[in-house]
């Protein structure tokens, strides 16, 4: 077994992070009726997805 390294962790941690910012600004978008949260909310998910991919490198 591979031994632990804490960056995949790491990884793992600024992608809950951000999907939870993701959902925040969602939140703040009211129906993407304004458009700065719409957009952010948009960029957090992309950045979590990113995110998550590094940490499933090395789990």
């Amino acid at each position: 077994m591979q031994q632990f390294e804490w960056v995949h962790a790491a990884w793992l941690a600024l992608a809950i992070a951000l999907e939870i910012l993701a959902n925040v600004f969602l939140k703040f978008s009211d129906g993407f009726r304004r458009k700065f949260y719409g957009i952010m909310s948009l960029a957090a998910v992309l950045g979590a997805f990113s995110a998550l991919s590094q940490a499933v490198k090395g789990i």
